[in-house]
């Protein structure tokens, strides 16, 4: 017989059995349900009805006679206790035997299950990436396919492995659970759960194992070198303007100047002996109950953060798919997630790293002179980079490109772009697609 079918049938028998000991929907006084049991090759579905003392009244739908023979004499029926006792040995055998089984195919939990980014992980296995500080691959540290040495990835394990177990055997106590309920949803919610605990961990080991410092300096050069050309197009953008008068042409120019970009990665932060320590932190025993341990997981987190803003913080995540400019420190930030193909690579050729990702470098630039950016000077002080001439025709310019977007529609007319809304992504849009190409053009 089907395992899968044997488990349901066996789930329908514990959730009536329940039913039975708080005769919920039984008349009171007897109790009637439908009872499966394996007779040679088949299995006999038998209504009985019993009263509440657990002795049989009515037997149908089947051969007495050949009643479950394979456990009971051939004219014995067997009482609403042995029945019990049958059926709860048989559920706590599917149920070890499940639990025997996740065991010995538990995985690291910061697999793609935990960060919900498929096409990274086989640019993994596509590429094999290995590195000498983990001694392994990537591949088989993210999916456990050898134990980890590092105490970090050791806890969350751990701390999965509990999780996962005490879900798993709750979802016995209640009927319905139980039918829809396996032992790898119980994985996967122990997962989702946990990510924010677990992030740390992933961003470390991948900066570390799978892009590597070598890789890591590289890019920090080439990336660097663009912003540097890119924003240098820009100065010589500022100085054709005619609409700018000198003293806001100054004070712009300044600001570019004094406009830095980082590649968002120190290994002060994410270095492999950070997560040992910051893991490390964690104060817990193995016989503690899961309940308590996410009490534990949450105070860490907010004293982690405490200590070090760069950790636990989505916003902050070194991977995370996003480019950015800061208005209070001028400054651009890369991040790792959108240095990758089709976006960017070493590899590419130069005209699409500069249509690709320089376009990125130059929409970010922009948007430190949009409408919030030049309310900023320089230090990301308050102030304005406009003087009131230069005001006036900024803002005639703004209107332009309102208007411009305005008239743009969808659907025959139906769906209107609002200009006003999208100002400040469509001026870093339009400016920085510019002096990406003129970039381009003087490499």
């Amino acid at each position: 017989m089907n395992y899968s079918v044997y488990i349901l049938l066996l789930s329908l028998f514990v959730g009536v059995l329940n039913a039975l000991e708080c005769n919920s929907g039984f008349t009171k006084g007897e109790s009637k349900f439908i009872i499966p049991l394996k007779c040679g090759e088949g299995v006999n579905y038998c209504t009985t009805t019993y009263n509440k003392e657990g002795k049989i009244q009515k037997l149908y739908g089947c051969d007495s006679a050949n009643f479950c023979k394979n456990k009971y004499e051939k004219n014995d029926t067997p009482t609403y206790q042995q029945l019990t006792e049958f059926f709860k040995k048989e559920i706590k055998y599917v149920r070890d035997k499940a639990l025997i089984a996740y065991d010995q195919r538990l995985s690291d939990s910061i697999t793609k299950k935990a960060i919900n980014n498929e096409d990274f992980i086989d640019q993994v296995k596509k590429f094999n990436y290995k590195h000498e500080c983990c001694d392994t691959d990537y591949y088989k540290l993210l999916h456990g396919k050898k134990e980890s040495d590092y105490e970090a990835i050791k806890t969350i394990k751990f701390i999965i492995r509990i999780c996962t177990t005490e879900k798993y055997l709750e979802s016995f106590n209640d009927f319905h659970d139980f039918i829809d309920y396996n032992i790898n949803q119980a994985y996967d919610d122990c997962v989702n759960e946990n990510k924010l605990f677990m992030s740390l961990a992933y961003q470390v080991t991948t900066l570390n194992c799978v892009i590597g410092y070598e890789k890591i300096q590289a890019l920090n050069e080439t990336v660097m070198e663009m912003f540097n050309m890119i924003k240098n197009e820009f100065k010589i953008e500022i100085q054709k303007k005619k609409w700018l008068d000198e003293i806001s042409r100054k004070n712009i120019l300044e600001k570019i100047g004094a406009m830095e970009g980082k590649i968002f990665y120190l290994e002060r932060l994410f270095g492999i002996n950070v997560m040992e320590n910051v893991y490390g932190k964690l104060n817990y025993t193995k016989k503690i109950k899961y309940g308590k341990f996410r009490e534990i997981i949450a105070t860490f987190i907010i004293d982690r953060q405490k200590e070090n803003i760069y950790h636990f913080t989505p916003k902050l995540n070194p991977l995370q798919i996003d480019a950015w400019y800061q208005y209070q420190s001028n400054t651009f930030f890369a991040f790792f997630g959108m240095l990758r193909e089709p976006i960017f690579d070493l590899n590419l050729p130069t005209a699409m790293k500069f249509g690709g990702y320089g376009s990125v470098i130059g929409h970010e630039i922009i948007h430190g002179f949009d409408e919030e950016g030049i309310r900023f000077t320089k230090f990301g002080k308050d102030g304005e980079l406009l003087s009131g001439y230069s005001k006036e025709k900024y803002m005639k310019r703004r209107q332009c490109m309102i208007d411009q977007y305005n008239d743009i529609t969808y659907l025959g007319g139906s769906l209107k772009v609002n200009g006003t809304f999208t100002l400040m992504e469509n001026i870093a849009d339009n400016g920085g697609i510019e002096i990406a190409y003129r970039a381009f053009k003087k490499y």
